[in-house]
Formats: structure tokens, C-alpha cells, sequence
């Protein structure tokens, strides 16, 4: 007996965010916020499994934890505001669903929901 077999797939698309570095004072360190459109900046530091506000060691730091959540680097470009030395890196990623664009990541306003 041959059973026949619809196999359902979705189409992926892709999505985008943007990693916005703030150097801290006297130190190479970054805080670094993410901005998937909605709110920038706004209670959007990445937070550890603690809820702590999670700092870097530099952008490429932040990019290598982003990659291990499925992001890639696309873009990059810096400014200088009140002395600070702010990075803008635009990341890609493919997702199946829109639940898909945080897999993996809690921000501030996430803890607040």
C-alpha cells in the first residue's frame, strides 16, 4: 500500500536588526542595544539568563554572540556622539515565523512584559 505524503513548507524570508554599540567611558567595553524596528533603544539592552544587562567586550564580541543565535553581519558604520564612539551594525537573519526574529534573545523590555 502507497501512502501519498503532502509535505507542508514554509518559505523563509528575511529579517533585519540593527546592533547599536555605545563605548563606555575609559573603557573598550560596549553597551550594546538591538533595534528590530519597534521602540530603538528603548529597554532594548541585551540581558543574560539573569536578567542582567549583558556588556561586551567590543562589537565583534556582541556580533559573535548574535551568530550563535542565527544572525549575520550585513553593514557597519560608526559616529561619534558626546565624545562617545557609537557603532551601528545592521545584521540579517532567515526566519520561518515571526516568533523566529528573537529566538534566543531577552532584552530589558522583554522582562518587562
Amino acid at each position: 500500500m502507497v501512502l501519498p505524503l503532502t509535505c507542508f513548507s514554509q518559505s523563509k524570508k528575511t529579517v533585519y536588526c540593527e546592533l547599536v554599540g555605545i563605548e563606555k567611558l575609559a573603557s573598550k567595553k560596549c553597551s550594546v542595544y538591538i533595534d528590530f524596528g519597534q521602540n530603538p533603544y528603548k529597554d532594548n539592552r541585551i540581558v543574560d539568563e539573569d536578567g542582567k544587562s549583558k556588556t561586551f567586550n567590543s562589537m565583534v564580541d556582541a556580533m559573535n554572540f548574535m551568530a550563535t543565535v542565527g544572525w549575520e553581519f550585513r553593514n557597519a558604520y560608526s559616529t561619534v556622539i558626546g565624545g562617545h564612539n557609537v557603532y551601528h551594525w545592521l545584521l540579517s537573519k532567515e526566519i520561518e515565523s515571526g516568533e523566529d526574529i528573537r529566538k534566543g534573545l531577552k532584552t530589558e523590555n522583554d522582562l518587562k512584559k
